[in-house]
């Protein structure tokens, strides 16, 4: 409960009751998921496309931010194309 009082940023454990735990679970669920991210939701991130994936590597490689597994990534999805 303190924790939801802190991310939510209200005051007192009352308002977090009023108005998150009303819904039920998959709902509030739904609702925190879509406003925190997804580290502290545990939501799993969603996959690029192969190709949106491979220009995202592409700029990290262009621009020497690459690791040594984003270049191994990219290679592999370059072999593919």
């Amino acid at each position: 409960m303190e924790l939801v009082r802190r991310v939510t940023g209200h005051t007192t454990v009352d308002i977090v009751l009023r108005h998150y735990f009303r819904p039920g679970r998959d709902t509030f669920k739904a609702a925190l998921v879509g406003a925190l991210p997804a580290v502290l939701t545990g939501d799993k991130p969603k996959r690029l496309k192969p190709a949106d994936e491979l220009a995202a590597l592409a700029g990290k490689v262009a621009a020497g931010s690459a690791t040594d597994e984003d270049k191994a990534q990219f290679r592999k999805l370059a072999a593919a194309v």
